[in-house]
């Protein structure tokens, strides 16, 4: 990428959208709305927006490949997320403007601007039911995953009764035990079973996800192959970048895929065990 676009960062979520659609617009994309039930701070209307640039001679609806871009899956995450998104369509433009917009490779693009419009609204991690939409998205047959981990931490985040110096050294001791990728995989995991504790991942899916997955459905249901981003911050030092694979991936696909991206591939995992 370029140098960093001065108005890539907004202080709102209504800001945030408005610059996505004009964006989107100025590329001559297609943008959709989809309208959430959930309100903003001043009772205005949230939605996920949807913006679909096409690449090289064919429609979106007969597309062979699609590269998804998702921000705002964790609410005030969304503030960075749109920012890339806004950043990459501004690449994306000037790469128009000096003509070069038509050698680019035949893709669909679509970005998924702020999943959850009321976290990113509202200043907060999760959607209006508290539930970690990150953590929701379970499939039909998997089962609940194991948050036995974040169950020993429970206690100790909870428990109201305990003094700062307390909280600290409970902590300390189980990191002790356990070793720092446990402690670490508790705290950021997700759980099912405690719905007043941290990173809550639900029972049902939410209608956030319920909706983009009918949109997505029917609107690109020919697509052969997808490769999804997702952003999301907050994880590691200032300034650290991470890329998660499921601890069931094949290791040489995994080698493979940070190879080619030129960049680490850290297995979802506990550890510590």
């Amino acid at each position: 990428m370029t140098k960093k676009s001065d108005d890539v960062f907004c202080e709102s979520w209504l800001q945030a959208r408005q610059s996505f659609i004009s964006r989107i617009q100025k590329l001559g994309g297609t943008y959709e709305s989809i309208g959430i039930s959930s309100k903003g701070p001043d009772q205005g209307e949230l939605s996920i927006g949807v913006g679909s640039i096409s690449l090289g001679p064919h429609a979106l609806t007969t597309c062979g490949d699609l590269l998804l871009h998702i921000s705002g899956v964790h609410g005030v995450e969304g503030f960075a997320g749109s920012a890339a998104q806004l950043q990459i369509l501004d690449e994306l433009l000037k790469q128009k403007n000096d003509g070069l917009f038509s050698d680019l490779p035949a893709r669909t693009i679509v970005f998924i601007h702020t999943v959850n419009a009321f976290g990113m609204s509202w200043l907060r991690r999760n959607n209006s039911n508290n539930i970690d939409l990150n953590r929701n998205a379970i499939m039909p047959g998997h089962g609940m995953p194991s948050s036995r981990a974040y169950a020993e931490i429970h206690g100790i985040l909870m428990d109201r009764t305990f003094t700062r110096i307390t909280w600290l050294l409970r902590l300390l001791r189980l990191l002790l035990k356990r070793g720092k990728n446990y402690v670490m995989q508790g705290l950021s995991g997700g759980q099912y079973e405690s719905p007043d504790g941290f990173f809550y991942g639900g029972s049902v899916w939410q209608d956030e996800l319920l909706l983009l997955k009918k949109y997505l459905s029917s609107r690109f249901s020919g697509v052969e192959k997808v490769f999804a981003i997702d952003i999301h911050t907050g994880l590691g030092p200032y300034g650290y970048e991470a890329l998660f694979a499921h601890d069931t991936a094949n290791a040489s696909d995994v080698a493979a895929f940070a190879r080619n991206l030129d960049i680490n591939v850290t297995l979802d995992q506990i550890a510590g065990e």
